[in-house]
């Protein structure tokens, strides 16, 4: 088996191999950068926060405006109890008494339904506020198992590199410029393949007996006479 070729198809598992981690790495990379859930949190928690504000202020205003009918009330009341005035200002006055306690029974009803808008919109902004913890707690590990992937990650890749480099400076210049144009132009970046049965793994062409014992037995490298890709051919 020729050497040359043994070489070439190492150089090119790496390359495969360092290819493999670049994608990873990029794919880490993105998944640390994108912050659309803690986004998504805080505008939950933000909605929810205005929600209950503005729960309140309805509330506030009805309790403010049925407080101040509720004085004057008392106070058309007190003047009528008096007994000062005339027949017709004392009838009006008890007139304007019975409509602000009407308008008084229907405030007290909005009060109450204001008063549970309140209270659901409170309940709701603790598990909105419970939930967006959970999914940032989940997150932030999640980010932390990231880092470290990626590291580990970062650490084969320079790894393989430091190995592609020493397995490169062993292969002659010409073979290694081949291997190189071919990596380029192949549609697959596969520019070492592997003869099995036969037949070429790159175009899978059945290759001549001739071209297989070239390959095998040259210690130069043998191109497919169909795709063009370099042949190896294994022991046995």
């Amino acid at each position: 088996m020729p050497e040359l070729s043994r070489r070439l198809l190492d150089l090119q598992a790496l390359d495969v191999e360092i290819e493999r981690l670049a994608r990873q790495i990029q794919q880490t990379d993105a998944a640390l950068a994108d912050e659309l859930k803690i986004h998504a949190a805080d505008l939950a928690n933000r909605q929810a926060e205005q929600t209950l504000h503005q729960r309140q202020a309805e509330q506030k205003e009805l309790e403010f405006e049925l407080a101040s009918l509720e004085q004057r009330i008392k106070t058309h009341e007190q003047h009528l109890y008096s007994g000062r005035g005339g027949p017709r200002e004392l009838e009006s006055l008890r007139r304007d008494i019975e409509h602000d306690q009407e308008r008084r029974g229907q405030l007290e009803e909005k009060v109450l339904v204001a008063m549970e808008a309140t209270e659901a919109a409170r309940v709701e902004r603790e598990r909105i506020r419970e939930a967006t913890a959970r999914v940032l707690d989940e997150l932030a590990a999640q980010r932390q198992r990231l880092g470290a992937e990626r590291e580990q990650l970062l650490a084969d890749r320079t790894q393989r590199q430091v190995q592609r480099a020493q397995l490169a400076a062993s292969i002659d210049a010409p073979a290694l410029t081949l291997y190189e144009r071919l990596r380029q132009r192949m549609p697959d970046g596969i520019a070492v393949a592997e003869v099995i049965q036969s037949h070429c793994e790159g175009c899978r062409t059945s290759l001549p007996s001739a071209e297989i014992q070239r390959a095998r037995r040259t210690e130069g490298a043998v191109q497919c006479s169909e795709c063009q890709r370099i042949l190896h051919v294994p022991l046995g």
